[in-house]
């Protein structure tokens, strides 16, 4: 179960993604693998979240540690031909590590796991699909002709009543 952040400031921060989903799960340096997935899955639970598709479950209830995967990943900002590349190269956490501080995830502003799942047919983990939102919400063409419509109709009754 995750703990509460306490005086002692032995507990951090650490920021679980998958997909567009964010979690902020309060762990300790001594947290164990299966103890973070553990959380992870009965945070997941309790949301209008769903596996995705490939693993064959239908609710996170139904998922145990085995079928879920940690993962660091590194931003890279360029290729070797120097073309640009926002693309996330991710590498797998060593689970046989005995705790969060052995796998070298520590407190600080790179505190961040990507969750991959099991893929039912290929029985292996897959690589995290994530989706990192822009700065600017992206607008529908509708939406914006909806709200200039509705702005031109507002300054029309004004100026009739001027």
């Amino acid at each position: 179960m995750p703990q509460p952040l306490n005086a002692k400031n032995d507990l951090f921060s650490l920021r679980v993604k998958y997909g567009k989903v964010t979690l902020f799960m309060p762990v300790s340096p001594k947290t164990t693998y299966d103890e973070l997935i553990n959380d992870v899955l009965a945070g997941l639970a309790t949301s209008a979240h769903t596996p995705p598709a490939e693993t064959g479950a239908s609710s996170f209830k139904e998922m145990g540690p085995s079928d879920v995967g940690l993962f660091e990943g590194s931003k890279m900002v360029g290729t070797a031909d120097g073309q640009q590349d926002e693309s996330i190269r991710f590498v797998q956490v060593d689970r046989e590590q005995p705790n969060l501080e052995e796998m070298g995830i520590i407190d600080g502003p790179d505190a961040i796991v990507y969750l991959g799942f099991r893929d039912a047919s290929k029985g292996v983990i897959a690589e995290p699909v994530v989706e990192i939102p822009a700065l600017v919400d992206d607008f529908d063409e509708e939406d914006d002709e909806a709200a200039e419509a509705a702005i031109d109709d507002e300054m029309e009754g004004i100026k009739e009543r001027a």
